[in-house]
């Protein structure tokens, strides 16, 4: 999921859930900056371990039902204390976790089921851990399945907007097999194409969510979307530049969702 989107969007929730974001927000931020923003491959697997092993930590604080100081304003502190507070499960951490340690040793992908199950541990286990935050229940599979859907489908038109920009870093999200006996703008179109359906698979969760967070979840689908929009009309040349979503295609968006959500 972007974080970006997840950072700024938060400010739209309401009240109630804007701290409990926050926390989680910034977890997820720092473990992906400690995968993508360290200087070399060896320092970014050591910021990595030293996160789990803070995560091993705070959970087993956690499962004594122990929290902090109220005053404390450590990120442990924060972290342990929204686990306790939304029973947090521990699976959706490790997933993103491995995800993060993968990215130091795979740049390449020769399937798409490989991609798919790198995006179940990159992508989905932050809208996981969003639908506990905002339903504080037991969930159910169809929200689940349709919350997993969006997530990777937001991951994988980050992938293909963002190709020359990874290409350039020497990463290469289009699996070899997609691409095999096909020009750039046949695969890139067959795996847009994929993603849509993805998209419409997802399209069923806000209506099982409460009613103050569904326009929240609507921005995100919309958004996604609106970049699929953008490199169709550009053409599929991602490999050439990335898709502008510029300002006026952000007032749209909110402008389209506010309409949705007031006639729903």
């Amino acid at each position: 999921m972007h974080y970006e989107n997840f950072h700024v969007l938060s400010a739209l929730l309401p009240r109630r859930l804007r701290e409990p974001f926050e926390v989680l927000y910034s977890w997820c931020r720092y473990a992906d900056d400690c995968a993508d923003e360290s200087a070399s491959v060896d320092e970014a697997v050591d910021r990595l371990t030293h996160l789990r092993a803070e995560l091993d930590t705070v959970f087993d604080q956690a499962a004594r039902r122990s929290k902090c100081d109220s005053a404390a304003e450590g990120a442990s502190c924060k972290l342990l204390n929204l686990i306790v507070q939304y029973n947090l499960p521990r699976e959706p951490f490790d997933d993103l976790l491995d995800a993060f340690f993968q990215d130091q040793r795979v740049c390449r992908y020769e399937t798409m089921s490989e991609l798919l199950d790198y995006c179940r541990r990159s992508a989905n286990p932050v809208g996981r851990l969003v639908l506990k935050l905002v339903c504080q229940g037991e969930l159910k599979a169809d929200q689940l399945d349709a919350s997993d859907a969006i997530c990777t489908a937001l991951q994988l038109a980050n992938f293909w907007q963002d190709v020359k920009r990874d290409r350039d870093k020497g990463r290469d999200y289009i699996p070899r097999e997609m691409a095999q006996g096909r020009t750039f703008k046949e695969t890139l179109q067959v795996l847009v194409g994929q993603t849509e359906l993805l998209f419409e698979r997802g399209d069923v969760l806000p209506e099982t969510l409460p009613r103050d967070v569904r326009p929240v979840i609507r921005l995100f689908i919309r958004g996604g979307r609106t970049v699929l929009k953008k490199i169709k009309r550009m053409g599929y040349c991602t490999d050439c530049r990335r898709p502008v979503v510029g300002r006026w295609d952000k007032i749209r968006i909110l402008a389209w969702t506010w309409l949705e959500t007031w006639f729903r």
